[in-house]
C-alpha cells in the first residue's frame, strides 16, 4: 500500500498525497505556474492507496513540472515527502536558553554520528541547506560568533523549519524519516491567529525538547552572582518555570487527549551546565559526569540515560524553589531530563565573538532518547 495522506513541513496540516500540485520553474512558463489535478484526473488506484502519486507533470506551457507544492499552503515541499516516515522534532525553549546554538550542534553532532550509528543525514530543501550554512554553520564555525538570539515570530511571517531525510540501516531493511526541526521562541506558544502553524508543529510532534536556562533559576542565579557578578548573567524572566506548563495547555486544548497524561516524549534539557558547576552544592558533581566521556556508541545505553536524568532531577529539587518544574514533566507519560552546554562557554550579547570552534557536550542526547523511544535505534542495559 502506498501512503494516501502526510504532514506538510511548513504548515504542518494533513494532506492528501493525490492533492500534492506541481509548479513549473522553468523562465519561459506562461500563466500560472501552480497546476493541482482535480478529483476526477485521480485514476482510482491512486485514490485507494494502490498507486503512487506522479512525482511529476506536464505544464501546460510545455514543461515538465518537478517542483511539488502542498495544497494548503501553496508552498514547496521536499518531492520524495510521501516516501518518507513522519518525525518532526519541536525545539522549544524559554528565553536566551540557547535555541539555536542548540539546534547548530545537534544537526553538526547528527552528522558526525553517521557512521557510529549507521545512519545519513541529508538536507531535502534549498532553503534548508542555506539556512543552515548561513544562520548556523558559518557563525559558529567560520566567523567563532554567536548565534542571533531567536526572535518570537509576530505577525503572519513566516519562520522556516530546516527540513532533513535521515536514512537508518542499509539496502533492503533501510527506513528514511524525514527530520523537521523546528527552533520557535517561548513566546510563541501562546495562540494567536497568525501563529497556528507553529503551535500545530508542538501538539503535532513525534517528540519535544524543551530547553531550559538554568541561569533563570533563583538560587542558580544567586551561586553565579557571588562566584562571578551580576553581569554575566542574563536579564531574568519568568518563562523557565511556566513553558513546560504551556506546552501542556496547548496540547490539552488542541488535542482529544482529556485528562490523561500526554504521550508525546518530552525531553526537559537544562543548557549552560558547564557554567554552574559551582551555583549549588551537587551541581560540579553533576557537571563533572555529565563531562565524562558518553557511552551513547551506536545503541542508546539505557543505563547512563537512568544515571543522568536521576543526576539531573535531583539537582532541579535543590535548586528549583518554584517553578515545579518536575510536577509539571510528570503529566507527560515519558520525560527524561538532561543537561548540556552547545558551546562550551557562555557568550552574553549578540555576534559576540568565540575564541575557538564551539565545544559542545551532550547535545545529542535528548534527540537519541527520542529515536530510541521511537524504536528507531537499538537501546541496551549496560
Amino acid at each position: 500500500m502506498f501512503k494516501r495522506t502526510v504532514t506538510c513541513p511548513l504548515c504542518f496540516e494533513r494532506i492528501n498525497v493525490s492533492d500534492i500540485g506541481f509548479k513549473c520553474d522553468a523562465p519561459s512558463c506562461r500563466g500560472s505556474a501552480e497546476i493541482f489535478r482535480s478529483k476526477s484526473e485521480i485514476p482510482l488506484l491512486e485514490k485507494l492507496g494502490f498507486a503512487s502519486a506522479p512525482k511529476r507533470r506536464l505544464h501546460t506551457c510545455g514543461n515538465m513540472a518537478t517542483t511539488r507544492i502542498c495544497p494548503k499552503c501553496k508552498q514547496e515541499i521536499p518531492t520524495a515527502i510521501d516516501d518518507l516516515s513522519d518525525l518532526s522534532i519541536a525545539i522549544i525553549g524559554a528565553k536566551e536558553a540557547g535555541k539555536s546554538h542548540y539546534v547548530a550542534m545537534l544537526i553538526h553532532w547528527i552528522k558526525r554520528m553517521g557512521t557510529e550509528f549507521g545512519w545519513n543525514l541529508t538536507a531535502l530543501t534549498e532553503d534548508t541547506i542555506r539556512r543552515y550554512n548561513d544562520e548556523f554553520h558559518r557563525p559558529l564555525f567560520v566567523r567563532h560568533e554567536s548565534i542571533k538570539t531567536t526572535q518570537a515570530v509576530r505577525g503572519v511571517g513566516r519562520a522556516s523549519p530546516l527540513i532533513y531525510s535521515l536514512r537508518l540501516g542499509k539496502g533492503t531493511f533501510s527506513k528514511r524519516i524525514m527530520l523537521v526541526f523546528f527552533d520557535a521562541a517561548g513566546e510563541n506558544l501562546e495562540q494567536t491567529d497568525s501563529l497556528w502553524y507553529i503551535n500545530r508543529y508542538i501538539y503535532n510532534a513525534s517528540g519535544i525538547i524543551c530547553l531550559l536556562d538554568p541561569l533563570q533559576l533563583q538560587r542558580v542565579r544567586e551561586g553565579i552572582r557571588r562566584k562571578y557578578s551580576e553581569d554575566v548573567l542574563p536579564a531574568q524572566n519568568a518563562e523557565t518555570g511556566t513553558i513546560i506548563n504551556r506546552v501542556e495547555n496547548l496540547i490539552r486544548k488542541n488535542t482529544n487527549v482529556g485528562s490523561a497524561r500526554i504521550k508525546i516524549p518530552l525531553a526537559v534539557a537544562f543548557s549552560k551546565m558547564d557554567f554552574v558547576r559551582d551555583a549549588s552544592e551537587n551541581a560540579a558533581e553533576i557537571s563533572n559526569r555529565l563531562f565524562d566521556e558518553t557511552r551513547h556508541h551506536g545503541v542508546f545505553n539505557e543505563s547512563e540515560f537512568a544515571d543522568i536524568d536521576g543526576l539531573m532531577r535531583s539537582w532541579v529539587e535543590e535548586v528549583d524553589d518554584t517553578a515545579d518544574i518536575i510536577a509539571q514533566s510528570e503529566n507527560f507519560a515519558q520525560s527524561g531530563f538532561f543537561g548540556f552546554s552547545a558551546i562550551g562557554c557562555n557568550p552574553k550579547g549578540n555576534n559576540e565573538r568565540l575564541d575557538r570552534d564551539p565545544r559542545s557536550f551532550r547535545v545529542e542526547d535528548p534527540f537519541l532518547w527520542i529515536l530510541k523511544n521511537h524504536g528507531l535505534i537499538k537501546s541496551t542495559k549496560g
